[in-house]
């Protein structure tokens, strides 16, 4: 980390009160070897609410393939998520790292990727498979007060677990439905046509939220996955935040 980067999160922590906590659970990475799950994402950066970036010695990268729609190139087999800082890119779903030994990483992050997955606690499962004990487990997701997923109801937790129960896969179109009637015809970027557009192939873009999550449901999967809950918030504009811990 360089001096100018130590005062802006210094800056930071002193005139931002509301990411205090996060970035001291930044700081509780340090020199600590991550995976993230579809990354890189904003916030885990420098001027992000969670600086974990800056303060980690690595971290390893989980994304399904390249020129995902939000992807215009492939990366390659290097993941340079900051700076001279890289790590190793790994080619496989969120929900299935059966290339990773257990207990192999202190932390993983996750920004708004499991709402993009059909098994959402098969996913937290095999995160937590791959974590240490007492590893961190970073959970950012879309409050969906602020989304175009507003007018969806909450998933329950009993609709997870059928979910894992039935081992859905990733070209499962169960809410597809839900999520067009629901969307909002005032939506800007996208518009629902283009969103309907890209629903048609959602196997390859993965664009689609399957599930919609409040702290309750996440509490309730992530205990199920084998997980202790830390602190739960939210952070503008639209981020559902939570911290947990790997049990022993």
């Amino acid at each position: 980390m360089t001096v100018k980067d130590q005062l802006t999160t210094l800056s930071s922590y002193l005139l931002r009160p509301g990411k205090r906590k996060f970035i001291k659970t930044a700081y509780s990475l340090k020199n600590k070897y991550g995976l993230e799950i579809a990354g890189p994402s904003t916030i885990f950066g420098l001027r992000g609410a969670f600086p974990v970036y800056l303060f980690c010695t690595s971290v390893d990268d989980v994304n399904y393939e390249d020129g995902k729609i939000w992807e215009k190139k492939d990366r390659g087999s290097d993941y340079a998520f900051y700076r001279d800082k890289k790590g190793k890119r790994i080619v496989a779903d969120g929900d299935d790292l059966v290339s990773i030994n257990d207990n192999t990483y202190d932390f993983v992050l996750s920004s708004h990727s499991l709402e993009h997955m059909a098994n959402p606690l098969k996913a937290l499962k095999e995160w937590r498979r791959v974590l240490k004990p007492q590893g961190t487990l970073v959970l950012i997701l879309p409050d969906k007060r602020f989304t175009f997923d507003a007018k969806r109801p909450y998933t329950s937790f009993e609709h997870l677990l059928e979910d894992y129960r039935q081992n859905r896969q990733e070209n499962d179109e169960t809410h597809l439905g839900e999520i067009l009637e629901t969307f909002p015809d005032n939506n800007i970027n996208p518009t629902k046509e283009a969103y309907a557009s890209i629903l048609k192939d959602n196997f390859k873009y993965r664009c689609a939220h399957h599930h919609v999550f409040n702290e309750n449901l996440l509490k309730e999967a992530l205990v199920f996955a084998g997980f202790d809950i830390g602190y739960q918030t939210t952070y503008p504009p639209f981020h559902l935040i939570t911290v947990a811990t790997a049990k022993k």
